[in-house]
């Protein structure tokens, strides 16, 4: 049995007591009730402890997922009197590693008096996190009793996915080429086409000094517009498909993907845009201006798999938004024949078509012959959407997802 302070003073009371009783020794008598006294009087000086503290948070309100954040959590006494050693330690949500993760001790603080705790915070998934409330601890002098308080200071951190580098993933069937000419109209723009003789009506701040120079004749540098293509993202959200937890779900890579191609479209100067419905509608326009890819980010930040319609139905209702002629890629888990019918009429329509194929099995424990049916499966479903003319790339659980596609990037190259 394990013998705790409140049963040492408790027994020690007893004793003293029983002593006192047996010897007739008066002072026994105090000395018992004195060490009865201890413990009530304690709690009583010490259950204010952690009364009149007040916190405030300072923390980003956007970052992106495995990124580390300064937290500072400022602490004010607002007692008329001292408050010595007490705990504060902040409330985080879960996904969150925080550096230093124990109670931060202040020794002493006066009225009136601030303080401040820092540590390093670190989401390790897209989100929206809150962080609070902030909490105090503190026990009595004789470490009996334990208080505690909490100060309502809540903060919303909303945490981007973080796009990863992956080689250059967007279609390059034969309506993809028309849509992304490199070649575009020549003289305008800013990307370099070539260096020419000049011209009466040239621009003169398009003069190139040093070839000039060299040549002994005034020349100029001619330039042209690239054309780009549009591209729409479809993120499958529909409700109990996906697979896995945290961020080893069939959702969390889809998200991170989905972040990584509207990333890549847009470093390639397109217009992209992102259809991805649940609950909520978190679809973003096809755009090219600039703050296009924040928003595109900020909707994968919040959005969640609760979609009642399958994704077909989803994609047939916001078809006029998709365009044709364009890019899309699909990012689903789901295969069968509608997934199949789905590519194919979007084949149709001029479009090229990229489907992400994220293998459910391979996110949860399974056996080997799950394996190898969720191989052979997925095996028939890449060869129909192939047939379909459609790309097809199979995303698996078991493994990072930049080495999903190191395999296509060798055979791409």
């Amino acid at each position: 049995m394990t013998i705790t302070k409140k049963h040492a003073l408790v027994w020690g009371c007893f004793f003293l007591a029983v002593v006192a009783f047996v010897l007739h020794i008066e002072q026994m008598y105090f000395m018992a009730a004195a060490l009865a006294l201890l413990a009530p009087v304690s709690y009583l000086l010490a259950r204010r402890k952690t009364s009149g503290l007040q916190a405030q948070r300072r923390c980003p309100d956007r970052m992106y997922a495995g990124d580390t954040a300064g937290v500072k959590v400022e602490v004010t006494n607002r007692a008329a009197t001292r408050r010595s050693l007490f705990q504060v330690a902040d409330t985080l949500p879960e996904g969150t590693i925080a550096d230093p993760a124990s109670a931060h001790l202040i020794a002493d603080l006066g009225p009136g008096e601030t303080t401040s705790v820092e540590y390093d915070l670190t989401p390790l998934r897209r989100g929206v996190y809150r962080l609070g409330p902030v909490r105090f601890t503190s026990s009595d002098s004789l470490g009996i009793y334990d208080f505690s308080g909490t100060d309502d200071c809540f903060s919303e951190i909303l945490v981007y996915p973080t796009p990863l580098s992956l080689p250059d993933l967007w279609p390059r069937g034969s309506t993809a080429e028309l849509q992304r000419r490199r070649r575009g109209t020549i003289g305008q723009g800013d990307d370099f086409y070539s260096i020419r003789e000049y011209v009466p009506g040239d621009d003169l701040r398009r003069v190139s000094w040093a070839n000039t120079a060299r040549r002994g004749k005034l020349m100029v540098v001619e330039t042209e517009r690239r054309e780009t293509f549009a591209a729409t993202i479809v993120l499958d959200l529909t409700a109990n498909v996906h697979a896995g937890r945290g961020e080893n779900s069939s959702l969390e890579y889809g998200v991170v993907l989905a972040a990584s191609l509207a990333h890549q479209a847009l470093q390639h100067g397109a217009a992209v845009g992102l259809l991805a419905m649940g609950t909520e509608d978190y679809s973003v326009p096809v755009s090219d201006q600039l703050g296009q890819e924040l928003a595109i980010l900020e909707a994968l930040a919040r959005c969640q798999d609760d979609c009642p319609a399958r994704l077909d139905a989803v994609v047939t209702r916001r078809e006029v938004a998709l365009g044709k002629a364009g890019c899309v890629a699909i990012i689903s888990p789901q295969t069968g024949a509608e997934m199949i019918a789905l590519a194919a009429r979007l084949v149709a329509q001029g479009n090229a078509v990229s489907w992400y194929c994220l293998q459910t099995l391979s996110f949860e424990p399974h056996t080997r012959a799950d394996s190898e049916q969720r191989e052979a499966r997925s095996a028939r479903f890449a060869v129909a959407l192939r047939q379909a003319g459609a790309q097809c790339h199979l995303i698996s659980g078991t493994r990072p997802l930049e080495l999903s596609f190191r395999r296509w990037s060798r055979a791409a190259s």
